[in-house]
């Protein structure tokens, strides 16, 4: 029995001096920054990753951080650009795992862009052509940018803004695709892709010319183009590029899981990765999730685009 208390006293003896050094130690780590802004500058980080009015912070030994905003509540931002406004949120609480130059798993930083609400999950600084840059990780996507244009938290959001811009000119973006309602499939497969196209339902242009060669079984597809990748112009703005190998799952009105379709907006390739036909209208489904939908005339698409 005493050897029992002996052991269970060196345990809780052992964990309070853990417990102890554990504290110790992101005290010691908080006390050599007076800010949560200082910490972010200790890092080879710009303050303005955060906004103003930070209430406190926590910084633990792995690099974990938490900051918590004045009266713990969000902080939305409205910014204006170009007549429209974009809403950036802070919750109450936001934080990441710091490291020399970057933040990654971020948590409680989103924006909103039509109808979709998009996080930031990054933050690293890096060399880039232009200088020393800040990348910015949206969701599946990053974006850089000059260090220097974070220096305050104006300048920030801004920036902030201007990536997910792009998300939302995406959807003025593709010009490749046709006519057709939605006639039951036959169970032969059809002598080229562009007739299973129609088949389904769907115009011929959404896929360019020269498929070399297609397989179709159980609503699963893929295409093979003769030339490799093809990227062609779209709306003398944007960029498509279809891969040398495109697939999916076809039913009538409808692709889905769509492989192999990106849309190249300023720097950012962003995924098509559905498409559907709803009565007139083919509906493209663009970016993470699915978050961004955009509707064409039907009519639009009635050629297939040429490559080049």
């Amino acid at each position: 029995m005493a050897s029992l208390r002996l052991l269970l006293a060196a345990i809780l003896a052992a964990s309070l001096i853990l417990l102890h050094a554990t504290t110790t130690a992101a005290m010691n780590m908080n006390s050599t920054a007076a800010t949560a802004y200082e910490v972010l500058e200790q890092h080879g980080l710009p303050r303005g990753i955060l906004p103003e009015g930070v209430e406190s912070y926590v910084l633990r030994p792995d690099g974990a951080m938490e900051v918590t905003l004045a009266a713990g509540r969000e902080c939305d931002f409205f910014v204006a650009i170009a007549g429209e406004k974009y809403k950036i949120r802070y919750g109450a609480t936001v934080g990441g795992v710091i490291g020399d130059g970057s933040v990654r798993e971020v948590y409680g930083v989103r924006m909103q862009v039509k109808f979709a609400w998009l996080g930031f999950n990054g933050v690293r600084r890096r060399s880039g052509a232009g200088g020393e840059e800040l990348e910015l990780q949206v969701q599946e996507f990053t974006q850089s940018f000059p260090v220097v244009d974070m220096a305050n938290q104006k300048l920030f959001l801004l920036a902030m803004v201007a990536s997910t811009l792009l998300l939302t000119t995406s959807m003025a973006t593709v010009d490749a695709t046709d006519n057709s309602t939605s006639p039951s499939p036959s169970s032969s497969p059809p002598a080229s892709v562009y007739d299973m196209l129609q088949k389904f339902g769907f115009p011929v242009g959404i896929l360019p010319e020269g498929v070399q060669e297609y397989k179709f079984a159980d609503s699963y597809f893929e295409v093979f183009l003769a030339g490799g990748d093809c990227e062609l112009r779209a709306a003398d703005k944007y960029t498509i590029r279809y891969s040398s190998r495109i697939a999916g799952s076809i039913a009538a009105g409808s692709i889905t899981s769509l492989d192999g379709v990106t849309v190249k907006v300023e720097f950012v390739w962003l995924e098509i990765s559905q498409v559907d036909v709803d009565g007139d209208q083919l509906k493209l489904y663009v970016g993470p999730n699915d978050g961004i939908t955009q509707s064409f005339p039907v009519s639009d698409f009635a050629v297939s685009p040429k490559c080049g």
